[in-house]
């Protein structure tokens, strides 16, 4: 737009470009809301899919949950990082679904991204409105703040230790 009146709300839309000919049209194109006021001419996004559903999530605006990578596990012979995704709540319109993602590392030297060994839906119950990577004593979690409010209307937090390819489970007490 040419005009900029505050928060500019642009829709992006995006397709497999590995499919081999246009007659492999049985994936839908995927489409994702990107809050205004992008930096710069850049838009870095990731295409993937959550329960069937082709989705894309992209870095490079404010108020938009960016992709995040971090850690590292270790399941034998493959190792490689995390990635924190933030999906739309569908049931409510309010809030996010929390993914992980286990990609494999990319050798030194070689080009491209790694391969996604395991992808988790985080079992909160509900949307959430935020989600982080901590560690502690060297195991990996994702804090997550649900859209739930406590007894006695405190935030509630959800702490998930993340183990290998699709393995999460909740730490209580934390």
């Amino acid at each position: 737009m040419m005009e900029s009146f505050g928060m500019t709300r642009y829709w992006l839309c995006a397709d497999d470009l590995t499919r081999r000919s246009p007659s492999e049209s049985s994936t839908a194109p995927a489409r994702t809301y990107v809050r205004g006021w992008i930096g710069g001419d850049t838009l870095s996004c990731l295409t993937w899919t959550l329960a069937g559903v082709p989705r894309v999530t992209c870095n490079g605006s404010i108020n938009q949950w960016p992709i995040v990578t971090d850690g590292e596990w270790i399941d034998g012979k493959n190792s490689g990082t995390f990635r924190l995704l933030l999906a739309d709540a569908e049931r409510s319109g309010y809030g996010y679904r929390a993914v992980v993602q286990w990609v494999t590392a990319v050798p030194s030297g070689k080009a491209g991204a790694g391969e996604v060994r395991g992808q988790l839906e985080l079992p909160t119950g509900e949307p959430v409105l935020g989600a982080a990577f901590t560690t502690v004593d060297g195991r990996w979690r994702i804090r997550v703040e649900s859209v739930r409010r406590t007894k006695w209307n405190n935030r509630r937090w959800l702490t998930f230790e993340l183990g290998r390819p699709g393995e999460a489970r909740l730490v209580t007490g934390v």
